[in-house]
């Protein structure tokens, strides 16, 4: 994947190609103060943007999953935050990536076949900045 490609880096390890096609839902939103002015108008005035939103992660292996997770445990900050390089959906330079601190959450959900070899399905990942 060239590095233009980059929509999920976890420290300094591409994690672009975990990325399920088509769920990358992740986008800047405006943080507002809002007002009401004696007329009875509202208004906001953006104070900052954020990153935000949702994506699907997977891994053929377990040993893929437990290479990622061991990464995340090697970044996380004192601030239960996680170093990544992301883009937004909606920036207006299509080939910017942002560098930012955020908070993850996911749930991988274990499956076991018929031989009893445990397998690992498509998981929802949630990136939020603080």
């Amino acid at each position: 994947m060239a590095t233009n490609d980059t929509i999920f880096k976890l420290n300094t390890t591409d994690y672009s190609s975990h990325v399920v096609a088509e769920s990358y839902a992740v986008n800047y939103i405006d943080i507002y103060d809002e007002w009401t002015d004696g007329g009875q108008v509202k208004h906001k005035d953006v104070i900052r943007r954020k990153l935000s939103g949702t994506f699907q992660m997977y891994f053929k292996s377990d040993t893929d999953l437990q290479t990622f997770l061991t990464a995340l445990t090697n970044c996380k900050t004192t601030a239960n935050t996680y170093p990544v390089t992301m883009k937004a959906n909606n920036d207006t330079v299509a080939s910017l990536q942002a560098s930012k601190n955020v908070f993850l959450d996911f749930a991988p959900v274990r499956k076991r076949d018929a031989t009893w070899a445990d397998t690992f399905e498509v998981f929802d990942v949630t990136v939020e900045e603080p």
